[in-house]
């Protein structure tokens, strides 16, 4: 079979071969911004349909072991990430592989371009911390499948490749119902604008599925400000969206201010269900200023139960996710098929594992059969990051 090339492409589109160069090309160039992403994108079709293997990176990783394992964090930096970058490469390190982890933002259009650059390390292994959103489609990392990468993630992943994660909607199922089990009638699931990713998704399940299985109508979604039906005697529920990216930025400033934007709603929400625990925090600060009485007139929790979850005298219920657990798992799962041939991998897996609410205080536990409270915060010892 012909070795398809770049000039291959460009006679075959009637375009020049220094724009196939710049689309295809491992340079670094300025001119490359000037190509238009009409023309890439047909590029890129083109050299998938002709099966183009565009640099030496292929002959590279045939003929030699850069014995290099790679984590992508799509996530950014936070207490939980530090951990699973910390302990991933432990674990990358104690089989005997050397460990990178790279921070990325890739975006529509580049992402053909930084998987070749990705290419230039020659990576045995890959592990995806994320993408946070729906899945990647395999077309964006085929040319890392085409030439047997392995790769691993946790969150969505890519389709068809092994993952792992966690189980988001269970705990969220036992918050909410718990709150409404002690009597609480206006419940709020606090999301970031990030709710299409798929950890988020998994959160807004497990509150719907809570309040429709209590007799109460689909959660819509409401802005920061919204005030509930002063009927208190009806169970009522709501989605709040911070349209901000509050999660994207330092300190507790934005997360505060979404809290004063709920609490000077005319009948706010007696329960807040956030997503993470930033704007737990958030909430907490925001009532101490006010002298609002947790929990007696506000349930609060958070998600990750962070070394930053107490606050003063109040204990902040939370969820934690097995995240040791989670990272061992992504690497046994990329090592039992780093190095093996095609016809011995092991077949793509999936695990999810379960996670486990922290009650305390902010968000006391409520016997089903006897609604009181059970005040002692179930344990108070932080979880540092290394």
């Amino acid at each position: 079979m012909k070795h398809v090339t770049q000039k291959d492409i460009a006679k075959s589109l009637g375009i020049s071969q220094q724009t196939v160069a710049l689309v295809l090309g491992r340079t670094e160039s300025p001119l490359r911004n000037r190509v238009k992403a009409e023309t890439a994108r047909r590029v890129q079709e083109k050299a998938r349909e002709l099966g183009y293997v565009g640099n030496n990176n292929a002959r590279m990783l045939r003929q030699s072991r850069s014995n290099l394992i790679i984590l992508l964090n799509f996530y950014g930096f936070s207490e939980k990430i530090g951990r699973q970058i910390n302990m991933i490469g432990r674990r990358i390190h104690e089989a005997g592989y050397d460990f990178r982890a790279l921070e990325v933002e890739w975006w529509m259009g580049d992402v053909e371009f930084n998987i070749e650059k990705l290419m230039g390390f020659r990576p045995e292994g890959i592990i995806l911390n994320g993408p946070p959103h729906l899945p990647f489609e395999t077309r964006h990392f085929e040319e890392l499948i085409r030439q047997g990468i392995p790769l691993v993630s946790f969150g969505t992943g890519v389709l068809g490749e092994s993952r792992v994660n966690h189980n988001a909607k269970d705990p969220i199922f036992e918050i909410t119902t718990n709150a409404i089990r002690a009597g609480r009638r206006r419940l709020a699931l606090l999301m970031n604008s990030d709710h299409s990713a798929w950890q988020n998704l998994e959160k807004i399940a497990g509150f719907r599925e809570a309040i429709l299985k209590a007799g109460g109508a689909e959660p819509q979604r409401r802005s920061l400000n919204y005030s509930f039906p002063s009927n208190s005697d009806t169970l009522e529920s709501a989605i709040l969206v911070d349209p901000s990216r509050a999660f994207e930025e330092p300190g507790l400033k934005r997360e505060m201010e979404v809290a004063e934007q709920i609490l000077n709603s005319p009948n706010p929400a007696d329960t807040l269900v956030c997503s993470n625990e930033k704007y737990a925090i958030g909430v907490l600060n925001v009532c101490n200023r006010r002298e609002i009485s947790v929990p007696d007139a506000l349930y609060v929790s958070g998600f990750s139960n962070t070394s930053f979850r107490t606050h003063g005298d109040e204990f902040l219920t939370s969820v934690e996710q097995p995240v040791e657990a989670a990272c061992e798992a992504a690497v046994d799962i990329l090592l039992a098929r780093v190095n093996k041939p095609a016809d011995k991998q092991p077949p793509r897996e999936e695990r999810i594992f379960a996670c486990q609410v922290i009650w305390r205080k902010s968000s006391p536990l409520c016997d089903s059969s006897n609604p009181t409270f059970i005040s002692q915060p179930a344990e108070t010892t932080p979880q540092i990051a290394l």
